[in-house]
């Protein structure tokens, strides 16, 4: 694997648009030594590195930022499903092509209906600066779950970040509304995900 493969292998370990990803990559690389303290500190297993790092950055970007990351990646992940529906309409009205590349239209057909739902998927109904960070959290809080760390212990963790990078009012120390809010933003829809997809 080149330099180039290995690049962009980290960039899609991040994020699934490659595009925001490199930011966040950026990012990580320049502050290595912040995420691997903070990893260390908490006992944290080295696979945490790039999610706890994705956490750093988005804390270090503006609201705004954040909100717009968010927009844009549904955006693009809505405009790739729709380009790829046109390519396939046309292939399916394309016989010649269909039989040169040996394509059966019931595979077409899967795949348009497969697109149909993808597009379906509701958009939020409304776009704020901590959507991004609960689509990241889940990951983490389902390592940190998988790795044996109780409930508790993972909400500190994240309370701990927050209030080491002077995150909103994170920045004044613990409190049981602070934990709270976490609980109730982030770690319960994480839970009640896993559960959906793992059974527990």
């Amino acid at each position: 694997m080149d330099k180039y493969d290995e690049l962009k292998s980290l960039i899609d370990t991040v994020d699934s648009d490659s595009e925001v990803g490199l930011y966040i990559v950026e990012y990580i690389l320049e502050n290595g030594k912040k995420i691997d303290g903070f990893l260390k500190k908490h006992k944290l297993d080295k696979l945490l590195y790039f999610p706890i790092g994705t956490i750093f950055y988005l804390v270090n970007i503006p609201d705004d930022a954040r909100k717009e990351t968010k927009r844009f990646k549904d955006n693009k992940f809505r405009s790739k499903y729709l380009k790829q529906t046109i390519a396939l309409m046309h292939l399916k009205d394309d016989k010649e092509l269909k039989k040169l590349l040996k394509i059966d239209e019931k595979d077409i057909d899967e795949l348009l209906e497969r697109n149909e739902i993808l597009q379906a998927l509701p958009k939020p109904k409304r776009y704020n600066d901590k959507t991004i960070f609960k689509e990241k959290l889940e990951h983490i809080f389902y390592i940190l779950s998988k790795a044996g760390k109780g409930q508790t212990e993972q909400i500190n963790i994240i309370m701990d970040l927050f209030q080491q990078e002077d995150f909103e009012d994170y920045k004044s120390g613990w409190t049981q509304a602070r934990y709270d809010r976490i609980r109730k933003l982030y770690q319960e829809p994480a839970i009640k995900k896993m559960r959906s997809l793992y059974g527990k």
